[in-house]
């Protein structure tokens, strides 16, 4: 097990470590894209298998293809495997629930500015076209980005604060954060 300290170039230096030094035979890696994605890279240019998870399935396999906007020159992965849902999964949950709930509608949005973050605040595919949409449960809402440092530790709150009183102030009754650490 090593830590990738939540830095790309060091998820990157640890796995080769793992796969030349310690000859491992399988990889798992987890949580944000900036771990998973240089993590499952290596593991394919060594060609051992990994198993990549809990980060939206959006950013780890467009991250993991040279050219993510042009889909004709997406190529097999050999030896990465990833499982976890993306955004549209989540989208689907959280509007039936707030659906069912005794309040004005009004929903906001926090979102840290890194690789899932952005897939969650993504104007075509993320929150943001759900909160403006009218027909989607009659839920409304406002959309935020925050530091990447945010974290949902006691800190946050302070760099969450500006954010949070806009959202109050504007009547928003539901908050959904995604919150890292």
């Amino acid at each position: 097990m090593k830590d990738s300290q939540s830095n790309p170039n060091r998820a990157a230096e640890v796995a080769k470590e793992l796969i030349v030094s310690d000859k491992i035979n399988l990889m798992l890696v987890a949580s944000t894209p900036e771990t998973t994605n240089p993590v499952s890279t290596t593991c394919e240019s060594e060609g051992l298998p990994c198993i990549s998870t809990v980060a939206p399935w959006q950013p780890w396999f467009i991250g993991q293809q040279g050219n993510p906007g042009d889909p004709k020159s997406w190529k097999p992965f050999g030896y990465a495997y990833h499982f976890f849902w993306g955004p549209e999964d989540v989208i689907s949950v959280f509007t039936n629930m707030w659906s069912q709930l005794s309040t004005n509608k009004q929903v906001g949005g926090l979102f840290p500015n890194g690789g899932d973050g952005n897939a969650w605040g993504d104007a075509k595919v993320g929150f943001p076209p759900v909160f403006r949409s009218a027909t989607s449960s009659a839920i409304r809402g406002r959309f935020a980005r925050c530091a990447r440092t945010l974290s949902c530790y006691s800190t946050s709150r302070m760099h969450m604060a500006p954010q949070l009183d806009s959202s109050r102030n504007g009547r928003t009754r539901i908050m959904s954060v995604y919150c890292i650490s």
